[in-house]
């Protein structure tokens, strides 16, 4: 747009310039992450020189630390959070956070995907987690009564827990 001309090398050396610059400040917002009562990870993949990687994020109601690593493993958790790590995780359950001590729980979102999981099994046709819409069988032979009322409930605790945030 200016006109100039940049080589992707002159680019490559300012970003590693910046992050040499600002490593301090990071450090910082990691050991922000690490104190929190409250922590919420993910991680989501992307290609790097044609190699799958994965972004992590640990984000908190002050801080947020991202990282990318090629790893999809605890080995991330523990660098980051540290496998003492006193607080709770929210999170989607992955393995990768069972080395934590801490208390864990995990999104909405991914409870009410095992509970669709479940549903489909049973031959229930996939219920999102915020409209309260009764089951449409797919097939004969319906669950016990009791795990429909469970599902139901649930979600209306879902419901209820996000218009009460």
């Amino acid at each position: 747009m200016a006109g100039l001309s940049v080589s992707t090398r002159e680019v490559q050396d300012l970003l590693e310039m910046a992050a040499e610059k600002l490593c301090p400040e990071y450090a910082a917002i990691r050991e922000e992450v690490r104190r929190a009562h409250l922590v919420q990870p993910d991680k989501t993949s992307m290609r790097v020189d044609g190699e799958n990687w994965w972004a992590w994020s640990f984000a908190t109601k002050l801080a947020a630390y991202c990282e990318l690593d090629p790893s999809r493993r605890k080995d991330v958790v523990e660098r980051v959070l540290g496998r003492d790590f006193p607080g709770t995780v929210v999170s989607d359950d992955w393995c990768a956070y069972n080395c934590l001590e801490g208390e864990r729980g995990a999104c909405s979102i991914h409870i009410n995907r095992q509970l669709q999981a479940v549903e489909v099994a049973h031959g229930i046709r996939p219920r999102g987690p915020r409209g309260p819409s009764l089951p449409v069988f797919t097939r004969a032979g319906h669950p016990p009564i009791i795990s429909l009322r469970f599902a139901c409930r649930l979600r209306t605790l879902l419901r209820e827990a996000v218009a009460w945030s």
